[in-house]
């Protein structure tokens, strides 16, 4: 009896445990229990009440503490979808005692919340980022934004909830002007701050999958993130609108970029998504721009509608070294259909962008002269085609 025959045997009915701290897990849940897989999802609660995505979908049981199912799922896999630091340092120690965690782990999680680490780790590795400095205080970097002669990119360096004030700007006078606005609003960083130089080219993104020997071989992901709320490039920023992918064999791009971080991936423990976003000038050379080490939306969406076969059993093979995932090479598309304000926050100063329950008509509208969304919030879609 061959190894591959007893695999395919053992493969079903596994205890799958979805830990879900951003709130976008109910396409992975779906998948696996129609798969076969008995599945708990985790969410935390919002106001004091159990979020409503999910409700009615058969296979799928949520439930509102992860720890009491670890025991349970210990046989099967446990999937952390997010990076939150908590949960994260928590799922480490598991890990220390053989639970199978697919996920992050805190040191690689690091290289997208804390951003000057992964400058760092990058330049030690001989790959290119672009000319950074950082400062302390959003006045340290007002005073060397009126200063500098050049257009110039702000991106914080603390906590993920920073991430929004990320901008890009069009001259060296507007960047001075928008980091002065948040200054006499009173806005207070979380932690220090990074002024980039603008390289001007194309942005691409390079992921793979992380395994316990490394990435999956022969399996490099290449896309291309869409941030303007409406067609044609138009309409205000906004976290993402889109994606589109493929898969490749081979990548000059992540030869030059990803693949010098295999190593250090490794010794970090890191299980799972990896991806550098990156810009490519018009001599072809690619600069690192940030890390995404977890699942990413909608680019997870978009990869399990590529994966061919059982949506969990490769990431129960990844934990052990062993490489069982197929993926369509054809191009996909993943859409955000979001709900108003969004990408405008609402009451409690949240931008709303995450998937909801239900959907009914959506399209544009204008809010005080400002395009929004109208319309509810349905999970990307993924669309394929050769």
């Amino acid at each position: 009896m061959t190894s591959d025959f007893v695999h395919n045997i053992i493969k079903k009915n596994m205890h799958v445990l979805i830990i879900d701290v951003d709130g976008c897990g109910l396409d992975i849940c779906y998948r696996a229990a129609e798969a076969g897989h008995k599945v708990k999802w985790y969410q935390p609660k919002e106001k004091w009440k159990m979020p409503l995505d999910g409700d009615g979908f058969p296979g799928i049981e949520k439930v509102s503490a992860w720890k009491p199912e670890m025991t349970w799922a210990k046989s099967g896999l446990i999937v952390n979808l997010y990076n939150e630091p908590n949960t994260t340092k928590e799922l480490d120690r598991y890990r220390d005692f053989g639970f199978p965690v697919f996920g992050p782990s805190t040191k690689s999680a690091n290289l997208e919340i804390k951003r000057e680490e992964v400058m760092k780790a990058l330049e030690a590795k001989g790959v290119k980022v672009p000319p950074y400095k950082t400062f302390p205080t959003l006045q340290s970097a007002l005073a060397y934004a009126k200063s500098a002669d050049k257009r110039l990119v702000f991106k914080t360096l603390g906590s993920e909830e920073d991430k929004s004030l990320s901008y890009c700007s069009s001259s060296p006078e507007d960047m001075a002007g928008r980091i002065e606005s948040w200054v006499d609003y009173g806005h207070q960083l979380k932690g220090p701050c990074m002024l980039q130089d603008v390289i001007e080219g194309n942005e691409v993104g390079v992921s793979a999958w992380c395994g316990k020997n490394g990435f999956l071989p022969k399996k490099w992901g290449q896309n291309w993130e869409f941030k303007k709320l409406l067609p044609g490039d138009f309409g205000p920023a906004t976290g993402e609108m889109g994606s589109g992918m493929k898969w490749v064999e081979k990548s000059k791009l992540a030869e030059n970029t990803l693949a010098p971080m295999e190593e250090e991936l490794k010794k970090m423990g890191h299980i799972g998504d990896v991806d550098l976003n990156c810009i490519v000038d018009d001599k072809g050379d690619a600069y690192c721009l940030e890390w995404t080490n977890r699942f990413g939306w909608p680019s997870t969406q978009i990869a399990m509608a590529m994966n061919k076969g059982d949506p969990i059993q490769w990431m129960k093979d990844a934990l052990s070294g062993r490489d069982s995932l197929q993926v369509d090479d054809r191009c996909a598309i993943g859409v955000l259909m979001a709900a108003p304000p969004f990408p405008y926050p609402d009451e409690e100063e949240k931008a709303v962008g995450l998937p909801i329950a239900g959907m009914k008509m959506c399209g544009t509208t204008l809010v005080r002269g400002k395009s929004c969304c109208a319309g509810a919030s349905i999970s990307p879609p993924a669309h394929m085609f050769a």
